[in-house]
């Protein structure tokens, strides 16, 4: 089986023949007709609606461009989309037909455009002409058992013609349309038939568009299996978190051991004896006088060179990074590259006396600061006195002097400083970790340290870990810890606080420098656990007890209204728990089953009562059924169409006696009783067809020969229309054949009026043109001065649908695409040639009289001839000898062989077929006199005549004969013939 997808159009159904995905980016999507290489003037539009961003079609079906080829032009509008889309998804899923529909397969006609952002289908234009021109063909499909759907925007449900027996499907967005798809093909669904209705009626438009509304009863069905699916989500809702609670009671409370216990590491415990990194500070450099400079960087060479010598670590005094003085800030830097201790010293240097062997008197202090506690823990002094005459010596020599005797300062100042670093107590740092306790809990530890035998230094206290524990917040601190005890005893005193305070500790992890403390889970889990179990239980309980009381409350108003079987569907949807139902509901289940099934035996009863034609039973019967079941879809549906049945037998009966006196009466009477009621199908066709005959009988006899003819073609062409048979169509093509004696087609040369004014139709096999007319059958004049008269200047002839010209030896020559005609010698005109008569001699040298010469299209044997209008505007036209001038500007000539197309471009008749016009309406044929027919067969019941083609105010279904009296009109424009004066 094969879907074909069509697209409804003004001009009939559009078939989708294939679908080619280019993916090229480079590549746009074009429209192609017939597999050719002929573009739809759609194309861009059609590109993008396929391209992310604009359109949706890559975004659902992953090319980025496609070919798509359909087999008649679609040059304007949106309304291909809602079709294009469809066949893009059946494609995807390779049962994308052809277009050459066969029995056995499915066929979708589609109108309406996509909003690419909601994906909303959106109103169209001529909804009732694409109908009716799609009428005919969906009647030829189901007669070959192809299931057929018309799709059109719900937005145009008022625009639909009720008069037509296809079925219209109205789509809000793309989701329903694809529902329409067949159901082997989408994604995990399948589309379910309906129950088929007791009552086998078409349904129109408004009814359709009645029944997509939900009643009262869906919306509480609805309701009910909401509510259900809400209440078994909140039972596995519930499940899941009682397990989850289960699972982590298990997890955290399943461990055995002491309260405190202590992990065993098998690695052996290192004490973190912490040694001295030293750094050596003086006054600020700016405070030094330029002579004792060097006596300070001496003195820190000497002091630094024997710390080194005795294993101390000595730090660059570069860690300060150029600051002069130790603070906050300056101390953070120096811990984090390890300096705990500074030594400050400073030189003092006085002269004693003013004699020309002066004595100086030195003085080194130094004192030592513990940078962890920021606190001084030695000093020490050390004095001297030295003599200098100076004599010879300058200030570097000087200066280099006082260096010397601070170098023996230094020295015993180290030594003395070696020996006080070395008395200074043991000292052991360490990083203690408390994990996953309360923050009381932390503010009691951090209180407990500052008891114990130690410090916390100022650089490694931290939080980090914040989390949520239950109702509880927990975080986790890391101290960095300066103990004057080992590791060990650490540890113990630790524990003897966690004990005093009352805190269960589960792990301890320790290593060299690390000492990690892991709070046991707080013991609030069962009470948790208890508390939430307790709490959804009451939400359940509560919710149930809500639930039961809607439950109440829905039947209960579904049992006031009698809505037997909507009570009944309600109950079956509700919850199986015993806590929903109530004693009294199983007894007035059995109440409604009875109800229902006894409506429904009503209703089929009103059914036999309205196929019998008792109509004046149906009413009384429907409300007994709908008391005992007001949702009795059958009897709902009778209801409204009961006053149908009874209206259309009046019309009926009104219709069959007006047959012979007002036949045209009696048809449309008829044709309303036959659509207001089927049953009487088979009863109206035959007054049907009678008043049809009598009144072509009336319209031949009254010399009404057009609308005879219309009647009759009408009938030929769209026989379903009356159900005329075989015998009766013998008898109407009979009658028309006798017509054709009484209308006389107009033959030889012809003038047009009206829209065709100006408009010469030759058809002659030859034409001849000059300055003068001899013969107006097959010449024509154009009165330039300069062109030669009628024999002498040009002759156009015509043979097996090829046009020639030739010079007949004028005056000033003739030139074809701008080469001079040889006198007697036949030229073949192209497609688009130029003539110019009268040669180039005018005042301004400009060749003035230029015939544009154009063969209409391939098919269409007619030449067409008409003045160039744009030369004129270049010359002075007060020196131009030529009086008939604005005549022959608006005028055309046509030299006609069988036929020529007329087709509406800019609100005028054009004659011959364009790619750029738009698609041809008819063709104007001569045969020995001139005839017009239609391009192609319109719908019989057509009410929409700018869209047709009229003869004195008939539709025109087939080639019918012009005399001169004939009016024509095509799109409101009127126009018509008559043979020149000869």
């Amino acid at each position: 089986m094969k879907l074909h997808i069509f697209v409804a159009t003004t001009q009939g159904l559009v078939a989708i023949q294939n679908i080619t995905a280019i993916d090229d980016a480079d590549i746009s999507s074009i429209v192609s007709i017939n597999g050719t290489s002929t573009t739809a003037s759609i194309s861009n539009a059609y590109h993008n609606f396929v391209k992310n961003g604009a359109g949706i079609i890559q975004q659902d079906f992953g090319a980025c461009s496609y070919r798509i080829n359909i087999s008649q032009r679609i040059d304007q509008g949106n309304s291909w989309q809602l079709a294009f889309y469809l066949a893009h998804a059946a494609h995807k899923r390779e049962i994308l037909g052809n277009g050459q529909v066969n029995p056995g397969d499915q066929v979708i006609c589609a109108t309406g455009e996509v909003n690419t952002t909601s994906r909303d289908i959106h109103r169209v234009e001529d909804v009732n002409l694409k109908q009716s021109l799609a009428n005919k063909q969906i009647q030829q499909w189901r007669k070959m058992d192809v299931k057929t759907s018309f799709l059109v925007p719900k937005q145009n449900a008022q625009e639909i013609n009720k008069q037509l027996t296809i079925t219209t499907d109205l789509i809000i967005n793309l989701a329903q349309a694809l529902s329409f798809l067949p159901a082997d093909i989408l994604t995990g669904k399948l589309t379910l038939p309906h129950k088929k209705s007791v009552i086998q009626r078409p349904i129109n438009s408004e009814q359709q568009s009645q029944n997509l509304q939900p009643n009262g009863i869906e919306l509480v069905n609805n309701k009910a299996q909401k509510v259900k699916l809400t209440l078994r989500r909140f039972f596995i809702s519930l499940l899941v978190f009682i397990v989850l609670i289960l699972s982590i009671n298990t997890l955290f409370f399943t461990e055995s051991g002491p309260s405190t216990q202590v992990s065993k590491n098998t690695n052996k415990k290192i004490p973190a004896q912490q040694t001295w990194k030293i750094i050596l500070l003086t006054k600020p450099h700016h405070q030094i006088s330029k002579q004792l400079q060097p006596a300070y960087s001496m003195i820190e060479k000497t002091i630094s060179e024997q710390l080194i010598a005795e294993n101390f670590e000595v730090a660059d005094k570069t860690l300060l990074m150029g600051a002069n003085k130790i603070t906050e800030q300056a101390l953070i830097e120096l811990n984090k590259n390890k300096v705990n201790l500074a030594i400050r010293f400073n030189l003092d240097v006085n002269q004693l006396n003013d004699e020309p062997r002066a004595t100086w008197r030195y003085q080194l202090s130094a004192y030592l600061v513990d940078l962890d506690s920021k606190k001084q823990v030695e000093t020490h002094n050390e004095y001297g006195e030295f003599s200098n005459d100076f004599i010879n010596c300058d200030r570097q020599c000087q200066s280099q002097w006082f260096a010397d005797n601070g170098r023996k300062l230094a020295q015993d100042m180290g030594a003395i400083l070696v020996i006080k670093l070395k008395n200074l107590p043991r000292r052991y740092q360490f990083e203690l970790k408390f994990q996953h306790f309360l923050a009381d809990e932390l503010r009691l530890i951090h209180e407990q340290l500052k008891q114990l035998n130690g410090f916390i230094s100022v650089h490694l206290l931290q939080d980090f870990g914040v989390k949520k524990e239950l109702l509880h917040q927990i975080n986790s601190r890391k101290y960095g810890y300066v103990s004057f005890i080992p590791l060990d005893e650490l540890e113990m005193e630790l524990h003897k606080s966690f004990a005093v305070l009352g805190i269960e500790v589960n792990k301890v992890e320790s290593n060299v420098k690390t000492l990690a403390f892991i709070r046991k889970h707080t013991p609030y889990y069962f009470y948790y656990l208890f508390a939430g179990v307790l709490i959804f239980l009451l939400l359940g309980l509560v919710y149930l007890a809500k639930c039961k009381r809607q439950h109440t409350i829905a039947l209960t108003r579904l049992a006031s209204g009698q809505h037997a079987q909507g009570w009944l569907d309600y109950y079956d949807k509700i919850s199986p728990l015993l806590c929903f139902r109530q004693s009294q509901w199983q007894a007035q289940k059995i109440t409604y089953i009875n109800q229902v099934q006894l409506s429904k035996e009503l209703s089929d009863k009103a059914l036999h009562y309205a196929d019998l034609g008792d109509y004046n039973k149906i009413h009384s019967t429907i409300e007994n059924a709908l008391k005992l079941n007001a949702d009795n879809s059958d009897a709902k549906n009778l209801i409204g169409q009961s006053a149908s049945f009874i209206k259309g037998k009046k019309q009926f009966l009104s219709g069959k006696l007006m047959v012979n006196t007002q036949p045209e009466q009696a048809i449309k009477l008829l044709i309303e009783a036959k659509n207001l009621n089927l049953n009487l199908t088979e009863n109206v066709n035959k007054p049907l067809v009678a008043a049809s005959f009598r009144l072509v009988l009336m319209a031949f006899k009254n010399k009404e020969y057009y609308k005879a003819y219309s009647l009759i073609d009408k009938y030929i062409h769209h026989p379903f229309s009356i159900r005329v048979d075989k015998n009766n169509l013998e008898k109407l093509i009979e009658l028309r054949n006798k017509i054709e004696q009484y209308i006389q087609p107009i033959k030889g040369a012809v003038v047009g009026q009206g829209a065709l004014a100006n408009c010469y139709i030759f058809t002659a096999t030859t034409l001849e043109v000059g300055r003068n007319v001899n013969n107006k059958a097959n010449s024509f004049a154009i009165g330039y001065k300069q062109i030669s008269r009628v024999g002498n200047q040009c002759r156009f002839s015509r043979e097996k649908n090829k046009f020639y010209l030739e010079d007949q030896g004028s005056t000033n020559g003739s030139f074809f695409n701008n080469t001079q005609l040889m006198t007697q010698h036949k030229v073949n005109i192209n497609e688009d040639s130029q003539l110019t008569l009268g040669g180039g001699s005018t005042l301004d040298n400009i060749p003035i009289c230029q015939l544009e010469l154009k063969v209409l299209s391939k098919n269409s044997s007619a030449l067409m001839m008409q003045l160039k209008r744009s030369v004129v505007q270049l010359v002075d036209l007060d020196k131009v000898a030529w009086t008939s001038m604005a005549t022959d500007l608006i005028s055309r000539w046509i030299l006609l062989g069988k036929e020529v197309s007329l087709s509406i471009h800019n609100d005028r008749i054009e004659l011959g077929h364009d790619q750029d016009q738009v698609d041809i309406v008819a063709y104007l044929v001569y045969q020995n006199g001139f005839y017009i027919r239609p391009e192609k067969s319109i719908d019989g019941d057509t009410t929409d005549n700018s869209k047709v083609l009229m003869i004195n105010q008939q539709v025109v279904y087939d080639k019918m004969p012009i005399n001169e009296n004939a009016i024509i009109s095509i799109a409101g424009l009127d126009f018509s013939f008559y043979p020149p004066d000869l």
